[in-house]
């Protein structure tokens, strides 16, 4: 390359360079609808007007939407090497924006085809359209998005009776970098309606005879159709139940179902009336699920009478009542009142509020990991009723880390366990109620207890509030307890203990709590006290530690003058010292035999002479006989 065309070289690079800021700042162009295929139209890597893409609809079958027309479908191709990096959302020209999709597909690449033919596109269909119900939501779906889904956002929203002529706004923002992309191609689809049914329909509370739901309007509601029937029935048309369904009429206002049965699962449908003889199609169905109806409740713990618990993992909260805690376990419900010491988890107070409720503390590596809190009852002599109503709890598990929780039941005396319900995981900010049936352990004395696992972080907070039984009876605290004996010397822990309706058989449990010091085996009642080594070898405390029990002695009896002895024995292995004096005075001798002289014993009188020498045991330990015992030397 010569000097010259090596300069020019040079100079047409950086004229590009200097120009090509200018050249993507030019505002897109206005696109059809449908637009051209292969539009080739650059994705800033950024949020602006540069990624805006105005899509001009002049024709639509109707005029006012969510009236006489509806938007049903966004058809797109994007061309992106990440499509993770992408958040997609439409405007409507009366400024209504609905998010399509954003973040999703991952590292993998592109909406849609780009193979230049602009016939496989992603196809984001309205949830009031036929057949959306069985469609996935775009966030559980994988690229390239072939096919059809549901937007992130619901396309009713644009239902406002504004036109559906004017300019849409498709907004593609890339919020990556080192990895570009271009919109190749994107249709609207409209279609006439008389009457678009409701949508995003949600279950906000219910009893057992009824349901209060929440929905989003298909078009102007009249009137509120519900259809409701067994799990998988089909539904009618109209006003019309189809077979297997009961149909009732709500408002448009707050739609309330009644007529249902209790501790039941049902499959309800909405229909909107839009005017005489005009209805919607079906919505997506919603499963309601209806409380017992149970008599009234025979044992009752709120919490709301036991004191509150330090907040903190591996606190000590001795409970009173039908419940406790487990001493065997590794960590203790505490009893709350107020929200958890963590935020996101937890809840803010106990149900209905006012009152306490007991949770597990997940901030503290001793409560998480699976790690166990058992919270026992007292014994049970179950009675059950006639439906499944027979006992209920309220439970609150919010925070990314929750564990898990189940309830369960023992019919041995706490040897096995049945579980009757678990859970696990977040289920977001809200007390639920749950109902058991006990029919199975009717008439049956039972132990039940809640078994609390940690999660793997310190948000994971869960709660139990108002556990009730419905007609059983509480028949106190358990009569037989078995004690922890970890050392195998015969004696248990008075602190660790399991307690049991029934007699039972635990392995490494006795039926003492007799044991000072379980993790040692030489140090139990049944242990010979060695004396004055500071250490309680018998558990009895000091009571005998410095008490060396007075010798025993023999006397005997000699002709004056003899050659005699007197005796003793040590009790503790020590050595024996003589004295004349019951107390102080010099040791006249020392071993376990003294012989006095015999001149001390010669006897001039017709009476018999006695001598008194005391004995006196030394320990190795070093302790002293509390008192020395007398011994007597007689000579007739």
């Amino acid at each position: 390359m010569t000097a010259f065309t090596l300069r020019f070289f040079f100079l047409w690079t950086c004229l590009l360079n200097s120009i090509a800021p200018l050249l993507a700042e030019v505002n897109p162009p206005v696109l059809t609808n449908p637009s051209a295929c292969g539009l080739g139209l650059f994705i800033e890597q950024s949020c602006g007007p540069l990624n805006e893409f105005p899509v001009d609809v002049t024709t639509a079958p109707g005029t006012s939407l969510g009236n006489d027309v509806y938007l049903k479908e966004l058809r797109l191709i994007i061309k992106h090497d990440w499509d993770a990096d992408l958040d997609i959302y439409l405007k409507s020209p009366a400024g209504v924006i609905v998010e399509v999709s954003t973040d999703n597909g991952d590292v993998d690449s592109n909406y849609g085809n780009p193979n230049g033919s602009c016939d496989q596109y992603t196809i984001f269909r309205a949830r009031a359209a036929v057949g959306a119900c069985s469609l996935p939501n775009v966030r559980n779906a994988a690229a390239p998005f072939l096919g059809a889904y549901l937007p992130e956002g619901n396309f009713a929203d644009f239902n406002d009776g504004s036109s559906p002529l004017g300019h849409w706004t498709l907004l593609v923002c890339d919020d990556g970098a080192g990895n570009f992309g271009y919109l190749e191609f994107v249709e609207l689809v409209f279609e006439s309606t008389g009457c678009l049914p409701p949508t995003e329909i949600k279950v906000e509370n219910v009893d057992s005879t009824f349901a209060t739901l929440s929905w989003k309007k298909g078009t102007t509601c009249s009137d509120l159709i519900f259809e409701f029937g067994p799990v998988g029935f089909t539904p009618g048309i109209d006003d019309q139940p189809g077979a297997g369904g009961t149909v009732s009429f709500g408002s448009c206002a707050m739609p309330t179902l009644t007529g249902l049965s209790p501790n039941s699962t049902f499959e309800v449908y909405l229909r909107e009336n839009c005017g005489p003889g005009l209805y919607s199609i079906n919505s997506c169905p919603v499963l309601v699920t209806t409380t017992c109806s149970p008599p009234p409740a025979t044992i009752v713990e709120n919490f709301n009478g036991q004191a509150l618990c330090p907040a903190f993992c591996g606190a000590i909260c001795p409970l009173t009542g039908p419940w406790r805690n487990a001493s065997n376990d590794q960590f203790d419900w505490l009893v709350n009142s107020d929200t958890t010491l963590t935020e996101n988890t937890g809840p803010r107070s106990d149900y209905p509020g006012g009152g306490n409720y007991v949770y597990l503390e997940a901030s503290g590596s001793a409560c998480t990991n699976n790690k166990r809190a058992m919270l026992v009852s007292n014994c049970i002599q179950v009675v059950a009723n006639a439906d499944t109503c027979d006992m209920s709890f309220d439970y609150h598990f919010f925070g990314v880390h929750i564990g898990g929780l189940s309830f369960e039941v023992s019919t041995d005396g706490g040897m096995t366990w049945t579980s009757l319900w678990s859970a696990s995981g977040n289920k977001g900010d809200k007390w639920r109620r749950k109902f058991v049936d006990l029919d199975a352990y009717n008439g049956m004395t039972v132990q039940f207890r809640f078994n609390g696992r940690g999660g793997n972080g310190k948000f994971g907070d869960l709660a139990l509030d108002n556990i009730a039984f419905y007609g059983s009876v509480d028949l106190g605290f358990p009569d037989y307890v078995y004690y922890r004996d970890s050392d195998g010397d015969g004696y248990g822990n008075p602190n660790l203990f399991i307690a049991s309706c029934q007699p039972a058989s635990f392995m490494g449990y006795v039926d003492n709590s007799d044991d000072c010091n379980d993790q040692d085996t030489y140090q139990s009642p049944g242990e010979m006290e060695i004396l004055c080594d500071d250490f309680d070898s018998n558990c009895n405390g000091n009571a005998d530690e410095y008490f060396v029990t007075p010798v025993t002695t023999e006397s005997s009896v000699i002709c004056s003058g003899a050659m005699g002895f007197v005796a003793a024995q040590p009790i503790n292995f020590g050595e024996i010292s003589w004295f004349e004096t019951l107390t102080g005075g010099t040791a006249v001798g020392v071993g376990d035999t003294l012989f006095p002289n015999p001149a001390l014993l010669v006897n001039h009188s017709l009476d018999t002479l006695e001598l008194v020498f005391y004995a006196e045991e030394n320990t190795i330990a070093g302790c002293v006989s509390n008192e020395r015992t007398n011994v007597r030397w007689q000579a007739s």
